[in-house]
């Protein structure tokens, strides 16, 4: 099933993201006020909108809340940032990611419910879509800002290797909670011979930073 993505802001990097993110299969809804801009991208996207992304009525009309992920694309003005994550959050988003110009406004984003905050221009843009649209990550709770626990699929570089070889607390200072192989249940007695096959499933516990490099794996 495609990854369904809505990208709220369509300057130069909400543009873009959007418009890899659907060439990479991506089911993707692009919104802005700018009508010229949503025309222009229209073609390029599973669906686009005009409409203002601090407004609620909008977002719940759009489904917002219903999405796999939402990027919101502006950083012109922190407070249509903030209301526009509050109101993903309170729909239900599972996972945000916001784009800020300073620290100061990341951390403030961080602090309303941003899963993610990227300091962005184009290059990123396509970097982003290629880890959205690539990612293996199937859930990610978070219990803090800096720690989570994530459900993904098993990197093809960790297939034929064991628990004990891989050694992930040692060398990514991350845990695994639990590993459940294809169609059987979710193990949680996890023991160092235990070997990865590909389609299975882990689910660790540790920092966002190391949790993200486990999930760029290949």
């Amino acid at each position: 099933m495609a990854k369904q993505v809505v990208v709220m802001g369509l300057g130069e990097f909400g543009y873009c993201l959007a418009r890899e993110l659907y060439r990479k299969g991506c089911e993707v809804v692009a919104v802005d006020l700018d009508e010229d801009k949503v025309q222009d991208i229209a073609d390029d996207v599973t669906q686009s909108f005009i409409g203002d992304i601090r407004d609620e009525n909008v977002l719940k009309e759009i489904g917002a809340g219903d999405f796999d992920l939402a990027v919101i694309g502006t950083s012109s003005s922190l407070e249509t940032s903030i209301l526009a994550t509050v109101i993903l959050k309170e729909l239900g988003c599972p996972r945000i990611i916001a784009k800020a110009k300073t620290k100061l406004q990341g951390r403030t984003l961080k602090k309303v419910g941003a899963d993610q905050v990227i300091y962005a221009d184009e290059n990123l843009a396509l970097r982003l879509a290629q880890s959205i649209a690539e990612t293996k990550m199937l859930d990610l709770i978070h219990f803090s800002e800096e720690y989570s626990i994530a459900e993904m699929k098993v990197p093809e570089s960790f297939v034929g290797k064991s628990v004990g070889e891989l050694n992930l607390r040692q060398r990514y200072n991350v845990n695994i909670i639990a590993i459940q192989h294809v169609n059987e249940k979710l193990n949680p007695l996890v023991k160092v011979n235990t070997t990865f096959a590909s389609g299975d499933v882990m689910l660790l516990i540790g920092d966002n930073d190391n949790l993200e490099a486990i999930n760029s794996l290949g």
